[in-house]
């Protein structure tokens, strides 16, 4: 709209200057030589506003550009939230191995045969990684109290926590 405003403002000033240039100059020798001057510049008046809309698509152009660079950024965003929480699920699962690991070596040195360890291990950001339970299976049921003591000492726990059976 403010292209159009402004076309039609130029081409009234022109009209109006090529008006009193005409009538000033009437029969001169000179009259076809500013007409066609006047004539060009008429011309660049006409397709001014024409250039100014083509380059206006460039303003278009980059606003997609911007909008698709912000969505690309939310997509990318996303991807390394779900990376992160792989990558957080995955830790958890190789700490819960190693720590079974070291609770069937607590078993074997107190010659005690354990079945199945189960470990709950909590996913809050605070406190990442900390023991929430521990339940540990025995093949024989010698030695329950003792090792539930043993877990309770070498993994500060409480006794809610630690369940063997």
């Amino acid at each position: 709209m403010k292209i159009i405003k402004e076309a039609v403002q130029n081409l009234v000033i022109y009209m109006f200057l090529v008006t009193i240039i005409l009538n000033l100059v009437k029969a001169s020798s000179f009259k076809k030589y500013i007409e066609l001057f006047t004539g060009l510049i008429l011309i660049l008046i006409l397709f001014t506003p024409v250039v100014r809309l083509i380059a206006g698509e460039n303003v278009l152009e980059e606003s997609l550009k911007t909008k698709q660079f912000l969505f690309e950024s939310r997509d990318s965003a996303e991807f390394i939230y779900e990376a992160e929480a792989d990558t957080k699920k995955e830790l958890l699962r190789l700490y819960s191995e190693k720590m079974k690991e070291q609770i069937q070596l607590l078993g074997k040195e107190k010659e005690m045969e354990i079945e199945r360890v189960k470990i709950e291990l909590s996913e809050e950001e605070e406190g990442f990684g900390s023991i929430e339970r521990i339940e540990v299976w025995l093949k024989e049921k010698k030695g329950q109290e003792k090792l539930k003591q043993l877990l309770m000492g070498v993994f500060e726990l409480e006794e809610a926590a630690v369940s063997v059976k």
